[in-house]
């Protein structure tokens, strides 16, 4: 899965909470600032792997 914004957003694109036995894999997000691209609160036993947090850096504006 990739996730993509129709705008700047720059708040956590996934937030979990009180989820038992997550299971993630291959998700792929795009970020621009370093805040978590992903929130687990009351998470038990998550499994993440293979997921990828593309950092896009913001091109220079020219004058």
């Amino acid at each position: 899965m990739i996730l993509k914004y129709q705008k700047g957003d720059f708040r956590s694109a996934c937030i979990f909470d009180d989820v038992n036995n997550l299971s993630l894999t291959d998700i792929k997000i795009p970020t621009i600032k370093t805040y978590p691209v992903m929130v687990f609160k009351n998470v038990i036993a998550p499994l993440v792997k293979e997921c990828k947090y593309l950092v896009i850096k913001k091109k220079k504006s020219f004058k």
